[in-house]
């Protein structure tokens, strides 16, 4: 039994909204959370030339130190997607050939775009299903006098083909 609790929460745990893993996807949200954690530490990253605070971390120390669950090669393939996709910035600030230490933070601003185009998108959905439940199409209105002129005709004892 004293096992169990060491599974269920004797360490920081990693924390995600839904509604975040629904925009991006369950791996990707844990790694957003868990950048946008690191730069809100005091001691943690840097602020740079934009006035943003980074962080920086090699794909080994983010197994290590943050996604021991993942294989670094893993962490690089969703760190890519979340560039490519825009939801984090990263830049290598220092010009020497041989530092190429990469930093990252959350694009603040993609995230919030791509949050509002959700919810009017989820919005519009259900405007929609609202007016179709009270104005039906055409089609449905069609279909259900159809049915009402069969289900009349039935009851009159009148053959359908007839009607």
């Amino acid at each position: 039994m004293n096992n169990i609790g060491k599974l269920l929460i004797n360490e920081s745990p990693l924390t995600v909204l839904p509604s975040l893993v629904k925009l991006v996807g369950l791996e990707r949200a844990v790694i957003l959370q868990q950048l946008h954690y690191a730069c809100q530490q005091p001691h943690s990253g840097k602020v740079l030339a934009d006035g943003h605070k980074y962080v920086w971390n090699t794909y080994e120390d983010w197994h290590t130190h943050h996604f021991s669950f993942w294989q670094p090669e893993t962490i690089r393939k969703h760190f890519s997607k979340l560039e490519a996709d825009g939801f984090i910035i990263s830049c290598q600030p220092k010009k020497s050939a041989w530092d190429r230490t990469k930093y990252y933070r959350v694009n603040y601003d993609t995230l919030s775009i791509r949050i509002e185009a959700e919810d009017d998108t989820a919005s519009y959905t259900k405007k929609r299903i609202t007016a179709e439940i009270q104005q039906p199409s055409r089609q449905t209105k069609l279909a259900t006098d159809t049915s009402l002129s069969e289900a009349e005709n039935k009851c009159l004892g009148r053959d359908a083909d007839f009607a």
